[in-house]
Order: C-alpha cells, then structure tokens, then sequence
C-alpha cells in the first residue's frame, strides 16, 4: 500500500505541500513505488497534459502523469538528498527529447524535496557507473559523452582499437588534441544544435576508420593538422557555418581525403605556407564566392589526384591554382563560367593563374568566357 503525499497546484504558480514548516519528505533511498504523489489542480490553469520536472544537481527527469496520480520510481530515489519539483500543464505532449514546446504551458514554482538517507546501498549501476565500466573495459561499441560536458580532453579514447561510433552533444564547446587517436573509431556524429567553437592543433589525427564528417556550422576555429592521416573521404560543413579564416597546415596529409567542401562563408584561405598539402586522393574542393583575400600558388599543394575545383558562381577574387595541374578541361570551363563579371559590373580586372599545363587544355573560344569577363589567365 503507498503512502500517500496530497499536493495542490495553484494558479498562483505555487505547488502546496501538506505542511509549509519543513522540507518535504518524498520517499528514502532507493525505495521504489511506495509513495505516491496525489495532485489537485487548479481547473483555471489545468490543461490535457500534465508532467513532473525532477532536478537536482547530478541529473534531472522529467515524467508524465496520469490521472492526477504519480509513484516515485527508481530513477529519483537513487539519489538521495534534495530534489526540486516542478508540476506542469501543457495543452501539447511533450517532445521526444523530453523538451516542452507546447503553445500553452504552466510550470509551478520549484518545490524542494528530500529524498532520505537508507541503508539499502548501491545495488544496480548509474549510468556515469556504466559509462566508466565500459572505458575501463573497452566494451562499448557507441560512446555518448555526456551532456554536462563542455569540452573532450587530450587523447581521448585514443587506442581504443574495437569499432565504436562516437556522439558528441551540444554541450561541447572545444575539442582538445588527439582524441580517438589511433582508434577503432568508425562515426563521429555532432547533435544538432550544436554549440562547438574550437577544434585544437591535432584535434582530429589518425582516425582511420570514419569515412564522412560533417562539422557543425556554429565551429569558429580551426587548428592545425586537423584530421591528418585519418580515413575521412568526404568532409564537410553545415550550411552559414561561422568559420571564416583557414590558414597554413589546415588540411595536412589527409590522405583518405576525396571531397572538401570548404565552408560556406569562409573569407580566408591562405598562410605562410601550405592551406592544403599532400592529400594525395582528394579529387575536387568546393569554393565559397565569399572568399575576400587572394588565394595563393602555394594555398594548395601535393593534390596530384585533384581533378575538379568547383567554384560558387558569381566567385570575385583572384586565385592561383598553377599547383593543381591536373585540372579536367570540364572543371577549368565550369571555373571559367563560375567566375563574376567584372566587365558588366564595372570592376577591376583580377587574375586567374592555371598554368601553362591547364590552359593548355581549354580552346581560345573557352578562355574567353574568362577574358570577356575581365579577367586575366596566366
């Protein structure tokens, strides 16, 4: 028989508990469905649905109730001490990720609660008990990091050598050197939403086994010898990305790397030296009209396999792509249409550098799409 717990839910925002002197009891540590908690709602602020919000500073659940009626499961009186409650009406159900978006929504106030010590002790595993049984053990073929997390440390999960798939969630703003460095390592999946920034020298270095990225569009920095020697084949971002600048050793040695798509409001694409070096598979590389600094001879460099440059139309800055001297005589044409016109819009010639190798390649009639715009070849 459940001991029963009467709660008001007022339109004063307030969730009234028998007693307003002390701190309210709700059940003891580790009991299971022996209290139940009885609701009055208010029928002024009472909608269809109705949910509990638990939170306390480990972990928070949120569960739905029916009938008015609601027994403290497991999940709450694993942790024993205070808890804050929340009572919830909403004329829509609750999402899948247990967010709250209904049109109409009343939240009380939070109520605080205690779950009593016991003496029953740890009898099944937290899932942060669950998380480190599986590092220790090397078990897990998906590793989620933790929402709370804000950033992954060096060599993280580095020589993990079984085939896992990692989540990294919104949380995370900064992403340390080396992680899953010479690892099974097989996925890498970023949560939408998103709120990376920073991807650290060597961030991602020697993941041979993840065939295709996606960064997330909110990444603003980028270091050095990211995802050298890696497996990636296809790399690119999300649409308005906030990655403005790639600068020398950017793209190093990525030597399973067959697609780039650079990001699509990019400004910057050069440095002292090499943007993009020894990538000896990579075919083609997609390049924002936003760029707004000349594009160095030596920005690309060791791409042997480069057959396609792909330009976004209306592309306005001067480039030197004479290191790329196997360019198809398709992709040189599609260079030549993609390129703004300088002529009609009364601006300043600016040049394309192909090489005497590439130009050779193209009809006098094809050139000039490019000369009739103003632009110079070379």
């Amino acid at each position: 028989m459940s001991y029963e717990i009467n709660l008001k839910v007022n339109k004063n925002g307030k969730l009234e508990p028998p007693s307003k002197d002390e701190v309210l009891t709700i059940s003891v540590f580790k009991e299971s469905k022996r209290v139940k908690l009885l609701f009055t709602v208010d029928e002024e602020i009472d909608d269809e649905y109705h949910y509990l919000k638990f939170t306390n500073a480990r972990t928070s659940y949120l569960y739905r109730v029916h009938n008015n009626e609601f027994e403290i499961p497991k999940a709450v009186t694993a942790y024993e001490g205070v808890w804050e409650l929340s009572f919830i009406c909403c004329d829509e159900p609750a999402n899948s990720d247990n967010t709250i978006t209904a049109d109409y929504i009343y939240a009380s106030e939070l109520l605080a609660c205690v779950i009593k010590r016991g003496n029953l002790g740890i009898v099944s595993s937290t899932e942060e008990q669950r998380l480190i049984k599986q590092i220790v053990e090397g078990t897990f073929d998906s590793f989620t990091i933790p929402n709370t997390c804000s950033y992954i440390t060096s060599y993280f999960l580095n020589n993990y050598t079984q085939e896992f798939g990692l989540y990294i969630p919104a949380s995370v703003t900064l992403i340390k050197d080396h992680i899953c460095y010479n690892s099974g390592c097989t996925s890498i999946t970023f949560e939408e939403g998103s709120s990376l920034t920073t991807l650290e020298d060597y961030a991602l270095y020697r993941i041979f086994n993840v065939r295709s990225i996606v960064f997330p569009k909110s990444l603003s920095s980028w270091g050095k010898y990211n995802c050298g020697y890696c497996g990636f084949e296809d790399i690119s971002f999300e649409a308005n990305s906030n990655l403005r600048s790639l600068t020398s050793y950017a793209f190093w040695n990525c030597t399973g790397l067959k697609r780039l798509t650079l990001p699509d409001k990019l400004l910057s694409f050069t440095g002292n030296t090499n943007v993009i070096k020894d990538c000896s598979a990579l075919e083609e590389i997609w390049f924002p009209n936003t760029i707004t600094t000349a594009i160095p001879q030596n920005a690309i460099a060791g791409c042997d396999s480069l057959t396609n440059i792909h330009l976004q139309t209306s592309f306005n800055i001067s480039a030197n792509f004479s290191n790329c001297t196997n360019l198809s005589r398709e992709s040189i044409v599609n260079i030549f249409n993609s390129l703004k016109d300088l002529t009609a819009a009364g601006l300043a010639s600016k040049a394309l550098v192909l090489g005497s190798t590439n130009l050779a390649k193209v009809t006098e009639e094809e050139q000039n799409i490019a000369l009739n715009k103003g632009w110079s070849l070379a």
